[in-house]
């Protein structure tokens, strides 16, 4: 097959060659450093963007994503059009009406403060990841029950009770005024369900029917004190709230950035850090291509000089160092690509094989880490090895380029 002679040269440059050791040994650790660098930069914005996906999951699947609400509670009969206008909202996933008050939960063994949530089990069962967190019990039994309500495990183990039995819920909000003071209202519940959300939600959220805890606060029953929007992306929240800001003027709207958006904006950060320090190596191992081609052209002098007599052009002769560089790039890229994507498939085995316990995170064992695999993110650190690796030929190969014939073949 026709090859041009600048690839065909090129390429042969690039293999290993007799009596240049110290620079095939050189080539050598350049193409090992950028496919180390790959490999290591798919493993870890791999397991960062599990850690991110388990942070969405666990933490805002229960805080509300956005929340809008108005300045009085909002009648039952004033809730379905609000909700029908909100969930024509580009990235509204559904919206559910809620009532929410600080309340204490109380055993016979212990009490605990909890943010107790009323929910229309309708609703929350299109929408939210409640559902499908229930160890024991189900959200549909909630809504059978009255003076229900659900508690996660964790909260259950505190307490030290059961599904079927009952706590006591006191609540300060629209507290009666007695001789003796404000005395909160309180009544029994029983428990008759149990979820697992794997975060410190669990320990913070308790729910009950939406007429049963309006009630509880001296409520109408049925009258909601805002909604809740569950959103296809959370991090599309900002999006919402300026959507809702231009079309329900009358409305307040807050997102869960206020609460949380600390915490996920450490993360970004971290990933952003890792991604610069680990594209960093694959700098280093790509300009040690630099080296590389200096000592290559140093030694081959006489043969630039050969070749340009029989007609290469300067140009020509750029390629050829070029594309030796550039190959050392593209094997390394590709060779750290697909080993960079077995290590991630094999992850749980590689920290089993090599005894390297991790911290351990709800759902997963010691030697187990969260993976979220995106080929977008894959293709862009392959090209940018690639990148790197051609930007480090340009000023070797030109300098290849610049030697004068007579100069290089004077004593030869």
């Amino acid at each position: 097959m026709f090859r041009p002679a600048a690839v065909f040269i090129g390429l042969r440059y690039a293999r290993a060659q007799k009596g240049s050791g110290f620079v095939s040994f050189i080539n050598f650790f350049s193409t090992a450093g950028i496919l180390l660098g790959v490999m290591a930069l798919i493993v870890v914005v791999s397991v960062m963007n599990g850690f991110e996906r388990e942070l969405k999951q666990r933490i805002l699947g229960l805080v509300p994503q956005v929340v809008v609400s108005q300045q009085q509670f909002i009648p039952h009969s004033e809730q379905q059009p609000l909700i029908t206008a909100l969930s024509a909202l580009e990235s509204v996933k559904g919206v559910v009406p809620f009532v929410e008050s600080q309340a204490i939960i109380q055993s016979s063994q212990q009490m605990a403060g909890v943010q107790l949530i009323g929910i229309d089990a309708s609703y929350e069962q299109q929408v939210s990841p409640l559902p499908a967190a229930m160890l024991e019990g189900s959200i549909a039994e909630l809504a059978d029950t009255k003076y229900g309500i659900v508690i996660s495990r964790a909260l259950a183990r505190k307490l030290g009770v059961g599904v079927g039995q009952r706590i006591r819920l006191s609540v300060m909000e629209g507290a009666r005024h007695t001789p003796f003071g404000q005395m909160p209202n309180q009544r029994k519940f029983t428990i008759v369900g149990l979820f697992q959300m794997g975060s410190e939600a669990d320990l913070q959220f308790a729910y009950a029917r939406l007429t049963d805890t309006a009630r509880l606060i001296r409520q109408a029953p049925g009258s909601a004190e805002g909604l809740r929007l569950y959103l296809t992306d959370a991090f599309l929240a900002p999006q919402v709230v300026n959507a809702i800001d231009t079309n329900f003027k009358d409305m307040e709207v807050t997102s869960w950035q206020q609460s949380h958006g600390d915490l996920f904006a450490a993360v970004s950060m971290e990933k952003k850090m890792m991604w610069f320090m680990l594209l960093l190596i694959i700098a280093v191992a790509a300009f040690n291509i630099i080296s590389a081609l200096f000592l290559i052209v140093a030694n081959k002098q006489g043969e630039v000089a050969i070749l340009q007599t029989l007609g290469l052009s300067p140009a020509q002769i750029t390629q050829v160092f070029m594309i030796q560089g550039c190959a050392q790039g593209v094997i390394g890229a590709l060779v750290g690509t697909i080993t960079g994507l077995v290590v991630v498939f094999n992850l749980d085995a590689v920290l089993a094989l090599t005894g390297i316990q991790v911290v351990a995170t709800p759902g997963y064992d010691a030697f187990s880490l969260p993976v979220d695999l995106r080929y977008s993110q894959i293709i862009a650190i392959a090209f940018m090895a690639i990148l790197l690796s051609f930007v480090a030929t340009l000023y070797p190969a030109r300098q290849a380029a610049s030697i004068e014939p007579a100069e290089a073949l004077r004593y030869d």
